[in-house]
């Protein structure tokens, strides 16, 4: 759609996370990557689906996107893309009712922007919840080796120390929490 994206040409492109940048995908594209932009509106990822028909340690898998990520950055991209590209999706879902599938391993980001997250473990769905149900499972979670959002992580430090907060794990409902039990509106212990 035009009105969504402007007058340029529309240039995605993405680069695998499961091996280590070689000079090769440094001089063929990345480096090509920050020139494109005049011409097109660009947007870069780092990819990891094809990791799905390749074995791969999730640690290792999570530690190589954010080294990739961070290069990205270090070569001149605009890490603005990324929440360009989210604001389109919520744009597409919103406007034209289209089920977007985000796959991703940043708990944070799920908790910021799905509105149900599927979590599978030994080749089946373990939950199909929305994030704000699901991240309350946070020991669940991490007993299945995954994250869980800082805003989760913040939760549960505060339920240790007997304070109860109500928040749906994104950072603005977090915050609304926060203030909202320091005002006195919020649960109390």
């Amino acid at each position: 759609d035009r009105k969504m994206l402007g007058d340029k040409k529309v240039l995605f492109s993405g680069m695998q996370a499961t091996g280590n940048l070689t000079l090769g995908n440094y001089l063929g594209a990345l480096k090509n990557w920050v020139t494109l932009s005049d011409e097109y509106e660009c947007f870069y990822s780092v990819v990891d689906m094809h990791s799905i028909t390749v074995r791969q340690d999730p640690a290792t898998l999570r530690k190589r996107a954010r080294s990739l990520l961070t290069l990205y950055i270090a070569a001149g991209l605009d890490p603005v893309g990324k929440q360009e590209i989210m604001n389109l999706l919520h744009r597409l879902h919103k406007e034209w009712c289209k089920t977007v599938i985000i796959v991703s391993h940043d708990m944070d980001e799920i908790a910021e922007n799905c509105t149900r997250v599927a979590v599978f473990a030994d080749g089946a769905a373990k939950y199909v919840l929305p994030p704000h149900e699901l991240f309350r499972k946070s020991e669940e979670l991490r007993a299945l080796g995954l994250d869980v959002p800082l805003t989760a992580k913040l939760t549960d430090a505060l339920k240790r120390r007997g304070v109860s907060l109500d928040s749906d794990f994104t950072t603005d409902g977090f915050i609304r929490a926060v203030i909202a039990l320091k005002t006195g509106e919020g649960e109390k212990p």
